[in-house]
Parts: C-alpha cells; structure tokens; sequence
C-alpha cells in the first residue's frame, strides 16, 4: 500500500535536503532555462505521480506543469498510467482528496477514461468531451465495505443524466458488468443516447439479469465493433441476428454464450465478409457443421480470428483459413483439442501471421513451426507432448519472435535456452526476447549467467500488447490503483 501524497511529499524532501546541502537549488542549471525549454522537457512526463512532483518544486514548476494537463488525454487505474510500475506492494492508493484535484486540471481535456462505475458517477459532471468510456463493477472490494447500495445507485443515477448531455460524444464503449446496478431499462436509455457510437464491449454480462433487448437500441449506421461476452447466461439467439442484420458496416464481432445453434449466425456473418475483419467465435453447437465450412472460404479480409476453446475446430478447418484467410495477422487455436499437426502445418502457409496462440493442443506433437518465421509471439503453454527440438528449430528462424509462452511445458529445459541465447545474439533487432517459463525444467542454478538479450519470466499470462499487438477481444485490465 501507498499514498500519492505521502511518497511526494517525501521525494520533495529529499531533493529539497540534497540541493540546500550543496548550497546550489538556486543556480542550479535547469533553473536557468527559459519556460518554453522547461514545458518542452516536461512533456516527455506523462505519469500522473511524475506530473504531481513537478508541481510541487516551487511556484515556477507549478505554474508551467498545470498548464500541461492541457495534453492529458487518458485516464485510467492502471500503476503505468499513474507511474507507479515499481511498486512492489500490487496496488496503491489514492487519497481522494488529491483525484479531485487531478479531475479539476484534466478534466475539460480528457476524451477517454476507464473508471469503476461509482467514481466515474462523481466526477462525470467534470468530463465534458469524454469519446472513449470503460466502466467496471461498482467498486473494489475495498471501497464496497464502505459504503451502501443507495451510494452505488446515486452513481447510476448520476451517469444516466450525464450521459443525456454527453452521450453523444462517446464512440467506444465497454462494460465489465459484475456488481452494476444498472436496470436494463435503464441501459437501454444509455444506449440511445449513443448517436455515435462504433464500439460495444460487454464482458461477464451473464451477472445481469437482462433479456438483452436493449441491444437492439444501437446505431447501426455507426457501429463497427461487437463484443459480447458471458460465461452462464446465453444471449437471445434472435437479438444477436437481428443485431447483426441491421448493421451496415460491421468490422468486429465477438460473440462468448448464444442460446441456440450457431448457424445462423454463421450465415449472416458471410453477408458482412467485405467489411469483417476481426472476429472471435466458440464454434460447439451447430446443426450443420457444413455450414462452418461453406463460411470460412467467404471471410477473406480476415485479420484476427479467436476460436479458442472450439469444439468444432478441425485441421480441415485450419485447412479453409490458411487456403482463404490470406490476411491473418492473429490466430488463437487455444483449447482446440481435435487439432493435430497437419493443421498446424496448414497455419504455416499464413505468412502475415504475426500472433498464434497452439496453447493446450494434446494432439500436437511435432508441428512444423520453423516455418512461422514472421511471428512476433507464440503461446504454446500447457503442450506437454511437443518435443523440445521442435522450438529449438523455431527458434533458429524465427527472427521477429519476441515472446515465447512454453508454461508448463515441463520438458523444456535448458537447451531452449541456450539455443534462445545464441539465436537472439546475432539479430538485428534491439528487441530482447522473453520467454515465459512456469513450471518447466529450466535450472538456473546451472547457468554462469543469464544472456542480456533473454528475459526469463514467471508470470502466467502473456500480455501481448506489450508486443505491439492489439487483441480487439481482450477484457478490461483489472485497476492497480486504487481510491480512498
């Protein structure tokens, strides 16, 4: 835990204490400079805590570092928007008192914010140009202690009248639905306010108790991105047609829970294939499964494709997406347990594939993977059955590669590695390649040293857009920090 107040408060005293020990704040070189060099030096300070310690210089640095918020753009609960990435502790907090004041100054610029639904419901009045909205369950454990349901249903009452003055400004919008007090009634006059709206994301809505009619309240002459997922509670398989038989220029749709079988679904997408690019699907209930098939070859502006954890996915499915989809850049095979190697070997022939998720194959033993060699990450995590050899030969050519997941891949050992260091010494790239080892038989008592152009990490999911890939399907970041 932390205070924002607190840790500036004393990296002001220690650099008050080192420079009057010198004799020299006063004369020091920076001082000398012009505003015009200063506010210049003082873009390149984007995090918020770097910001607060600015300001709290001397009445100079005061005045030229509020006149930067001006350039704050985004806010978000994350420990790298607030720069706070050192923090060892998990989280930090934020005396309310000092977010007010952060709000005041960056209020009026701010075009995106990601915010539980209670903070967002006391500051909306202050965010007047607002493009980009993500709200998530009421509040942190924490703070849901603290107060009572009355105070979560004064926010919802709140963000509905803002959204009449403001709602047409947004275009994107997601929802992390968890504990929201939102009645769909209500949503549905969310939604119509959003004249120009082109994303929707809705994540783990099976908490709602909604028919999902309320959908069919989105501007469809705008909408480009659906995304809708729920675990338990399946979406009315007759919204989710109608929904997509009304949009004109659909770019991304995502789908997790449908009530029925995903036929005709399927077919109305195939009406939409010169504008699809993205899509995410779990294909394990259809009627006809030619059907899948006859679709694939229609989908030829493909870029990403999630079929995690389809039942149906088969190698003469990857046979039609590697065949047609000649545009793929991201393919997630997770937990697509009928796929062997000649599927993969199918993948191969993709030579703008840049992402490909083969996690949790068990009929997978030697794909052909050397031939992947544009791609910038592979997550292969819990593939007990792939030889070692097969990512060592990998890695020999794939020389763009910038992340390998072998997580719980308990034969990999220290040959990868050796072979991860030999290979990344002779790249022309400045990028270090990280691999993901849980769980594996790497020993690091047997190595003199770890090669600098190899980052060794034991964390159990891969994020990839550190990677410079976007997943249009990912779910909303869980906050790092927090309010009180």
């Amino acid at each position: 835990m932390g205070d924002v107040a607190k840790l500036t408060k004393e990296k002001k005293v220690k650099k008050e204490t080192k420079f009057e020990a010198r004799g020299e704040f006063e004369a020091s070189g920076i001082e000398n400079l012009p505003d015009e060099c200063l506010i210049e030096i003082f873009q390149y300070l984007t995090a918020i805590f770097d910001r607060i310690c600015i300001e709290i210089v001397c009445q100079r640095w005061q005045n030229l570092g509020q006149g930067l918020w001006k350039n704050f753009k985004s806010l978000d609960f994350s420990a790298k928007t607030w720069g706070l990435e050192d923090n060892h502790s998990g989280e930090m907090v934020i005396r309310s008192i000092d977010f007010c004041e952060i709000i005041k100054m960056s209020g009026s610029y701010l075009t995106r914010i990601s915010s539980d639904v209670v903070t967002f419901g006391q500051i909306c009045n202050l965010l007047p140009n607002i493009q980009e909205l993500q709200l998530w369950d009421a509040c942190s454990p924490r703070r849901f202690n603290k107060m009572n349901r009355s105070f979560i249903r004064d926010a919802c009452d709140l963000i509905l009248s803002w959204m009449e003055s403001n709602g047409k400004n947004i275009k994107n919008f997601q929802m992390k639905a968890i504990d929201s007090d939102f009645h769909e009634y209500e949503f549905s006059r969310f939604l119509a306010e959003l004249k120009q709206l082109k994303s929707l994301c809705l994540y783990e809505c099976h908490f709602l108790d909604w028919t999902h009619i309320c959908l069919v309240e989105l501007p469809f002459e705008t909408i480009r991105e659906i995304v809708l997922m729920s675990k338990n509670k399946p979406f009315d398989h007759n919204i989710l047609l109608l929904m997509l038989k009304k949009c004109k220029n659909l770019q991304t749709f995502g789908i997790q829970g449908c009530d029925g079988p995903l036929d005709q679904i399927l077919q109305v997408l195939s009406s939409h294939a010169d504008t699809l690019k993205n899509l995410k699907v779990q294909l394990t209930d259809l009627s006809n499964d030619s059907i899948l098939l006859s679709t694939i070859p229609a989908l030829i502006h493909l870029e990403k494709l999630d079929v995690s954890r389809s039942k149906l996915v088969t190698d003469e499915f990857l046979d039609l997406v590697s065949k047609n989809c000649k545009k793929l850049k991201y393919l997630n095979l997770y937990e697509c347990r009928k796929v062997t190697d000649v599927g993969i070997s199918s993948v191969c022939h993709l030579e703008k594939l840049t992402y490909f998720n083969i996690g949790e194959l068990p009929k997978i033993r030697k794909p052909p993977l050397e031939r992947l060699t544009n791609l910038v990450v592979l997550d292969s995590a819990w593939n007990e059955d792939i030889e070692e050899k097969v990512f060592c030969a990998f890695l020999k050519r794939a020389t763009q590669l910038r992340a390998l997941n072998v997580n719980e891949c308990s034969f990999v050992s220290n040959e990868l590695l050796n072979i991860a260091a030999e290979t990344t010494k002779i790249r022309h790239s400045n990028h270090k390649l990280d691999l993901y080892v849980n769980d594996t038989s790497i020993n690091l008592e047997d190595l003199s040293r770890i090669p600098p152009s190899v980052n060794l990490l034991k964390l159990n999911h891969l994020p990839v857009a550190k990677y410079g890939i976007e997943n249009p399907f990912s779910n909303i970041d869980d906050p790092q920090v927090f309010i009180t």
